[in-house]
């Protein structure tokens, strides 16, 4: 099937996106619809530009990638092998990964070329250097992740009986409410040796209450997958591996409820910013007014592009 070329992208909804969304309107803009056909040869430069401002990356957001990249691997080494890589490998890599980054954002020249097959560091593209603050943080938080990550309760169940089943690990799907496509990824889902379903989120960072309810969707998704199984029979559980803390719950129907009118609410809101529903063509981007603040700003992709930062 030949690839075709849109004029304007289609209107899904993920958790990612609803977070841009929710932050200012003026970065959803750019990521979403500024962006649109940036790789092309032909179209504006400024086009170009925002479509690589998009893929800029940043050094928590390279390491947590990582540290997932690690488990997704480990998880399907176990799946082949029954086997687990060692703690010094998994370090090796994630140290690497970091390294390749710091690399790849000396070479502006490639990253501008292809910035989707390269990367470029947000604190080297603005900044030129790696703020030390920042470099401690992560260094004194990679062991700790690997260690916990090792020992973790999923780990355990996974690898300390033959009865576990591995159904999903870190894979982009998509499903529908009300004609509206979502896209979810599940870090992972398996099934126990008592033969509950368990949805695994890792997170790289400290505990946060809206960890919770972002985790609803991926019960939605499950819902939506299997639906002739009862919520009793699964749970949702958040592995935080800064601190090794680990916390479980069994999602009810009310929660369900409650995430699936967020979704809703969420496209309607996002609607309002569309000119033609049918094409899904955008607003003029000075309706997408800007919510600065000091730390999205600056930390923000796209902050070159605008005149509203703080």
């Amino acid at each position: 099937m030949a690839f075709e070329v849109r004029s304007y992208p289609e209107l899904s909804w993920s958790i990612s996106r609803d977070k841009i969304f929710r932050e200012c309107k003026r970065q959803y803009y750019y990521h979403y619809y500024g962006s649109h056909n940036g790789w092309l040869d032909d179209v504006p430069e400024e086009t170009k530009q925002i479509y690589r401002l998009k893929h800029l990356t940043n050094l928590y957001m390279i390491f947590g990638e990582s540290i997932h990249f690690i488990a997704e691997n480990s998880i399907n080494q176990w799946r082949l092998l029954k086997e687990f890589p060692k703690r010094e490998e998994l370090i090796a890599s994630c140290k690497k990964n970091l390294n390749d980054a710091f690399k790849d954002s000396h070479l502006r020249s490639k990253w501008i070329d292809r910035p989707k097959k390269s990367l470029m560091l947000h604190e080297m593209y603005y900044d030129g250097l790696l703020p030390e603050k920042r470099t401690n943080d992560i260094r004194e938080r990679l062991e700790p992740c690997i260690d916990n990550l090792l020992k973790s309760r999923t780990i355990r169940d996974i690898t300390f009986t033959q009865d576990s089943s591995i159904i999903e690990v870190e894979q982009l799907n998509t499903f529908y409410i009300l004609d509206d496509k979502l896209y979810v990824k599940l870090d992972l889902l398996y099934q126990d040796p008592i033969g509950r379903y368990v949805i695994t989120d890792w997170k790289t960072g400290k505990e946060d209450e809206n960890n919770q309810a972002q985790t609803l969707f991926y019960a939605l998704y499950f819902k939506n997958q299997f639906p002739n199984v009862s919520l009793q029979q699964l749970r949702i559980r958040l592995e935080y591996l800064k601190d090794g803390e680990c916390t479980e719950f069994e999602p009810t129907e009310e929660m369900l409820r409650w995430a699936k009118q967020q979704v809703i609410d969420s496209i309607e809101d996002m609607r309002i910013y569309i000119e033609d529903d049918n094409l899904n063509k955008p607003k003029h981007i000075d309706e997408f007014y800007p919510e600065p603040s000091k730390k999205a700003c600056s930390s923000c992709n796209y902050r070159e592009l605008c005149s509203h930062k703080i």
